[in-house]
């Protein structure tokens, strides 16, 4: 069997889950926006969505409380981390070790790309048709990228004194 093939059978099998999920997260959505916003015109939620809205507003608020204490330990390990796997020794550049500037330079400019990747293998996830969405996802990023280059740029600057 190939891949295409599993993947549209699971596809067809979660297809029914996901429009039912759809429509109670639609309807759980809509209540808790009506109770927040508190407006008499809109009208209160039914009083059978309030236990779903505090169960929804709960499980947020424990979610953001895991990732955050996630967040702050796996920062504290990764500080380590990443010194070893950029160092000379570590997987980053350890092949790199024993090699020309020349060999060194091809290496990375013959080097795929970790979006070229994720285009090539996972095409399923990108619905482009005649550029629709493609052009703006492309500005997206590319925006997104530049700002956050900026922000490095500024950063380091600042740590370093360098005259940018």
């Amino acid at each position: 069997m190939n891949k295409k093939f599993i993947f549209n059978i699971i596809r067809i099998i979660l297809k029914p889950f996901a429009v039912l999920y759809f429509w109670i997260n639609r309807w759980i959505m809509h209540s808790k926006f009506k109770y927040e916003l508190n407006n008499n015109v809109l009208g209160k939620p039914s009083l059978i969505s309030y236990p779903f809205i505090f169960l929804y507003k709960i499980t947020l608020k424990i979610c953001d409380l895991f990732f955050f204490e996630f967040g702050n330990y796996a920062l504290s390990k990764y500080k380590n981390f990443s010194k070893d796997h950029y160092s000379e020794q570590g997987v980053a550049y350890s092949h790199l070790k024993n090699k020309t500037h020349e060999q060194k330079k091809q290496f990375y400019l013959n080097g795929r790309s970790r979006l070229e990747y994720f285009y090539n293998n996972n095409q399923y996830l990108l619905h482009f048709k005649n550029g629709q969405v493609l052009v703006g996802t492309l500005l997206n990023l590319m925006v997104t990228i530049f700002k956050n280059f900026i922000i490095f740029l500024r950063k380091v600057k600042k740590l370093t004194n360098l005259k940018l």
